[in-house]
């Protein structure tokens, strides 16, 4: 185990040993762990990733085993688990970290796989999180998990969505005043951006005059003036298909679809030279990505220049060369 966590349940080791296909019973082990002591030593893994993240930065390099780097994710899946909202405090510190910070641990899970677990930690009072979704961070992404598990719930509590309705309009409208005073290409307008579209998607039709008003008022980039008629269309008509999954079948989910486990419907061998590629077209996290295979008896050739861990990857992804291809 990489880094100094101070746990109290040696069980909770298992969490640096185990990629995605963790055992079922490992989880429900530790499930079934004292609950205040276990949301102690989850949130003790989520501080002890931003005490020692350069450590693990530099030691990604030397030991890439993919498990010793998902301690945290699955931290905030068993929270979530838990709903232990009263680890929401921990959840944001350590969202609120740099962009680096959270790619390194999160990459795309971030914003296709966290909401779940903010869903159903905060389900019992949404509004915990319109604080973090109103504040600057760091990395605006970082807001993408709140936004999505708020408004994911207007969606499944149809029966509570007229009393919900008024602070959301609120959430909406303070967001919009927040974008009117902020110069262009801003953290703020794209937080408004990130809510207004997802609404959209959704059919929350209750946020139709906090849409519109931002709409009008050229706050959403990806809308412009007059296009009011077209959001509206889309409000109307968009039906959702929301569902909560329990942390079994998430990881199940997230092994079928980062393509942990083997498929038949994956062509392997079109996809083993060029895992950045692959990851881009499937939207996975490139180090959830197939790796290079060779065969013993084939040599090993080097075919990339030298280039230093934080120069731009030569494969032109765009995206630093320690979290591109220095591991092919």
């Amino acid at each position: 185990m990489k880094g100094n966590p101070n746990l109290i349940h040696p069980e909770i080791g298992a969490l640096y040993a185990y990629d995605f296909s963790i055992p079922g019973e490992t989880i429900e082990k530790i499930l079934a762990l004292p609950r205040p002591s276990l949301i102690k030593d989850l949130e003790e893994v989520l501080n002890e990733a931003i005490r020692n993240f350069k450590d693990y930065d530099g030691f990604y390099e030397a030991e890439p085993e993919e498990s010793l780097f998902l301690a945290p994710i699955h931290a905030l899946f068993l929270l979530g688990e838990l709903e232990a909202i009263e680890a929401l405090p921990a959840i944001s510190q350590f969202l609120k970290e740099d962009e680096e910070f959270l790619d390194f641990w999160l990459g795309d899970l971030l914003t296709e796989e966290v909401w779940l677990a903010i869903y159903k930690l905060a389900h019992s009072d949404m509004t915990q999180l319109f604080p973090f979704i109103m504040e600057p961070v760091e990395y605006v992404f970082a807001k993408s998990p709140y936004i999505r598990a708020a408004l994911t719930y207007m969606v499944l509590k149809k029966t509570k969505r007229s009393v919900l309705a008024a602070d959301y309009k609120k959430l909406t409208q303070n967001l919009i005043e927040q974008a009117k005073v902020s110069p262009e290409f801003t953290d703020e307008k794209d937080t408004l951006r990130s809510v207004v579209s997802r609404a959209i998607d959704y059919g929350l039709i209750e946020l139709e005059e906090e849409i519109k008003m931002a709409i009008e008022a050229e706050l959403i980039d990806n809308y412009g003036k007059n296009d009011w008629e077209i959001a509206q269309d889309l409000l109307v008509k968009n039906e959702p298909d929301a569902s909560v999954m329990t942390i079994y079948e998430h990881y199940e989910a997230i092994q079928e679809w980062y393509n942990y486990e083997e498929s038949s419907d994956i062509d392997f061998s079109q996809v083993m030279n060029n895992t950045d590629s692959f990851s881009k077209e499937k939207n996975i996290d490139p180090r959830l990505a197939p790796k290079t295979v060779y065969n013993e008896a084939t040599p090993f050739k080097k075919t990339t220049p030298d280039v230093g861990r934080n120069e731009p990857c030569p494969c032109g992804s765009g995206k630093k060369y320690k979290k591109c291809c220095l591991r092919k």
